[in-house]
C-alpha cells in the first residue's frame, strides 16, 4: 500500500512541474504578447553589456510605443527586473533590462 502511495505522490509531483514549467513560459511572455530579444553590445575594454528587450507584440514601425530602460540594484542580474518588465509589456510599453558589469553574463 505504501509503495502505491509513493508512486503516485511521484507522478503527480513530476506532472506539477511540467505543468509549472509550460505556464512560466507562457506567463514571461504574457501568453504569447511580448517578445523577447536577447543581445548583447560590445564596450570598451573588451567587454560585453547583455540585456533582454521585451517588446510588445503590437509594437512596430508604424505603431510606436513607450520605451522604459531598468537597471537592477546590486547583488542582483538583469532576471530580477522580470515581473516589471513583464507588466510593463503587458501595458504596451517596450522595456529594456541591462546586466551591470560583473553581474550576470
Amino acid at each position: 500500500m505504501e509503495k502505491k502511495s509513493t508512486r503516485r505522490l511521484f507522478v503527480v509531483s513530476v506532472v506539477m512541474i511540467i505543468v509549472s514549467v509550460c505556464l512560466s513560459g507562457f506567463l514571461q511572455t504574457s501568453f504569447g504578447k511580448t517578445e523577447i530579444i536577447n543581445f548583447k553590445v560590445p564596450t570598451e575594454h573588451g567587454q560585453w553589456l547583455s540585456g533582454q528587450i521585451y517588446k510588445p507584440k503590437q509594437s512596430s514601425a508604424e505603431n510606436k510605443v513607450p520605451l522604459v530602460i531598468t537597471e537592477h540594484g546590486y547583488l542582483n542580474n538583469k532576471h530580477m527586473q522580470n515581473v516589471n518588465a513583464i507588466e510593463l509589456s503587458r501595458r504596451g510599453i517596450a522595456v529594456m533590462t541591462f546586466d551591470a558589469y560583473y553581474h550576470g553574463k
